[in-house]
């Protein structure tokens, strides 16, 4: 998926302003992970663009499939792939989708960029 498709995605899924500018900040925190570790930036820059395509849409208090992140994935299962949609899933720790980390691998591995703790724990 172009950078352009996925900013169509997120205009017509996301209205507000505040979520907008977290996604592209997440998207610009991939795309230089993914340069530092020799990954394809413009892959990651899409997945960190769309990985809260849904919550605004499909918020998920009770963290079933019903609502953020699975509608997400659900939406770009013929779009990305599947490393793309695991690591959109495993940003949601509910939804137990391994996601490789290369900060856990130092020697090497593969898959992308290195996921970040949350500041308020693994649930959070």
């Amino acid at each position: 998926m172009s950078r352009q498709e996925a900013l169509q995605i997120l205009d017509e899924w996301v209205k507000s302003p505040n979520l907008k500018k977290h996604m592209l900040a997440v998207a610009t925190s991939m795309e230089f992970y993914s340069k530092k570790f020799s990954a394809d930036s413009d892959k990651w820059w899409v997945v960190g663009l769309l990985h809260d395509m849904d919550y605004e849409k499909y918020p998920n208090p009770n963290r079933d499939e019903s609502g953020h992140p699975y509608k997400a994935a659900e939406f770009l299962k013929d779009k990305l792939d599947k490393e793309s949609l695991d690591a959109i899933m495993g940003h949601a720790e509910f939804t137990h989708t391994h996601v490789h980390q290369r900060a856990a691998r130092p020697t090497g591995g593969r898959g992308g960029p290195p996921r970040h703790p949350r500041p308020d724990g693994p649930h959070g």
